[in-house]
C-alpha cells in the first residue's frame, strides 16, 4: 500500500478545512468518484467536529494519513480522545436517527458514517498506557494517479474558508463568513454608519468570478453614495436602486438580490428584494421543538420593472437570538433536491445550545467536496453579550 499523504497535526475547527481540502485534491489525482468524494468529507467532517464538540478534542493531536492500494483509496484518522468509548457504543441508534429522519447529536457523528461506510473500521489500541482510535475509510480508485500540477499545502487553505470578521454596532454585533470575507466574487456585506442608524446591505450580483466582483464593487459604490445623501429608509433605496437597475444603467446583462436593513440599538428595519429569507436560531424550549424562523417577505427582484412599491419590516432581536442571512451559494452547495433552508434542518439541529453555532453552522455547511463552490456566504446578527 502506498503512503500518498500523512501529517499529525492539533486539533481545531481551522485546520478541518485543510484536511478537507488535502483529501479532494487527492480524491481527485486518484479519480475516486464525486459521491464518493462527498462521502468522504461528510463523514471526515462529522468525526472530527464530534471530536471538538463532545470529547474534548480541541488542541488533541490527530495522525492523518491518506494510502492507496490497486483501487482502494483509504483515509485513516487517529486520535488519542475518549471518543471511542463514547459514542461507539450509540453508533447504531444514530443509524436508527438518521433513518427516521430525527437527527440527534447523542452518537450521530458515528451513526452518520456508519450509514455512508457500512464496511468502515473504527477500533481502539493501547499503546505505552495510551489508548489510540482508528478511523478508517476506503472508497475505489482507479490504479494509476492522474498527471497533476496541484501543489498540495496543508497550512493557509484554512484561512479562505474558516475565518471570520465582525462588525460590532452599539448592541448587535455581526460576524460573517464565506465570500463577503474573500471579496473574490458577487456577494458582498456593505457597512454605514450614520446619523439615522447603522445600514447594513447583504448583496448577491449574479455569478462567482472576476467579472461578478467588478460589478459587485460598482453596486457598492452606487449604495453607498445613496446611503450618504437623504436616504431614510430601506424601502427608499430600494425604490432608488430600482429605478437605475430597470434602464440596465448600473449592472447591464447582471442582477442584483439584496437585504437593505437599518439598525438602530437592537431594531433592524430591513427590505428583502429577491435575495434568499433570512432565518433566525433561537434556543430551544419547552413550548418550541423548532429551533429555526424564516424572516420577512420576500419581494420582487430590483429592476424587473421601473416601480415597485417596496415595503419595511421591522424586527427586534431577544436575547439568545441569532439573525442568520447568506447567499444562494450557502445553500446550493449542500441542497441537491432544492428544498431550500429545510435541507439543513438537520444542521440547525445540530447547533442548538452552541455558543459557537454560528462558527459551527458554517464548518458543517461547507461545500461537498466533489464541488467546492467559493462563492458563498453567511452572516450571523447577535446581541452583544451584557
Amino acid at each position: 500500500m502506498e503512503l500518498v499523504f500523512h501529517k499529525t497535526f492539533s486539533l481545531n475547527r481551522a485546520v478541518l478545512a485543510d484536511v478537507r481540502y488535502i483529501v479532494r485534491q487527492q480524491c481527485l489525482n486518484w479519480q475516486v468518484a464525486d459521491d464518493d468524494i462527498d462521502n468522504l468529507g461528510t463523514a471526515i467532517t462529522e468525526f472530527l467536529v464530534n471530536l471538538i464538540e463532545h470529547a474534548q478534542g480541541e488542541d488533541s493531536r490527530i495522525n492523518f494519513s491518506i494510502k492507496v492500494l490497486a483501487n482502494q483509496f483509504q483515509v485513516e484518522l487517529i486520535d488519542n480522545t475518549e471518543h471511542f468509548q463514547q459514542f461507539y457504543a450509540t453508533a447504531h441508534q444514530g443509524i436508527n436517527n438518521i433513518n427516521s429522519g430525527d437527527l440527534l447529536v447523542s452518537g450521530m457523528g458515528l451513526g452518520l458514517i456508519l450509514s455512508l461506510f457500512p464496511a468502515c473500521q473504527y477500533y481502539s489500541t493501547e499503546q505505552v498506557q495510551s489508548r489510540f482510535n482508528h478511523l478508517r475509510l476506503v472508497v475505489p480508485c482507479k490504479a494509476e494517479q492522474q498527471a497533476t500540477e496541484q501543489v498540495l499545502k496543508f497550512d493557509g487553505y484554512a484561512d479562505q474558508q474558516i475565518k471570520s470578521d465582525t462588525i460590532q454596532l452599539e448592541n448587535l454585533s455581526v460576524e460573517s463568513f464565506g465570500s463577503v470575507i474573500e471579496r473574490k466574487g458577487g456577494d458582498f456585506l456593505l457597512h454605514h454608519k450614520s446619523s439615522n442608524g447603522d445600514w447594513l446591505v447583504v448583496g448577491d450580483v449574479m455569478g462567482h468570478d472576476t467579472k461578478a466582483m467588478h460589478q459587485s464593487l460598482v453596486a457598492q459604490g452606487f449604495i453607498l453614495g445613496c446611503l450618504q445623501s437623504d436616504i431614510r429608509s430601506p424601502k427608499q433605496l430600494a425604490n432608488k436602486l430600482a429605478k437605475v437597475l430597470f434602464v440596465d444603467a448600473l449592472l447591464p446583462k447582471s442582477f442584483l438580490t439584496c437585504i437593505i436593513m437599518r439598525v438602530r440599538a437592537d431594531t433592524i428595519e430591513f427590505a428583502n428584494l429577491g435575495h434568499p429569507a433570512p432565518f433566525i436560531l433561537s434556543q430551544p424550549n419547552s413550548e418550541h421543538s423548532t429551533n429555526f424562523e424564516l424572516i420577512g417577505t420576500v419581494q420582487p427582484v430590483l429592476g424587473l420593472v421601473e416601480t415597485t412599491d417596496y415595503i419595511d419590516e421591522v424586527l427586534q432581536l431577544k436575547s439568545g437570538q441569532q439573525l442568520f442571512l447568506y447567499t444562494d451559494g450557502w445553500l446550493e452547495n449542500n441542497d441537491k433536491n432544492a428544498l431550500g433552508i429545510q435541507a439543513l434542518a438537520s444542521i440547525l439541529k445540530s447547533v442548538e445550545g452552541d455558543e459557537q453555532s454560528a462558527h459551527s453552522l458554517w464548518l458543517r455547511s461547507l461545500p461537498k467536496l466533489s464541488r467546492q463552490e467559493d462563492d458563498a456566504s453567511l452572516i450571523c446578527i447577535r446581541t452583544n453579550k451584557t
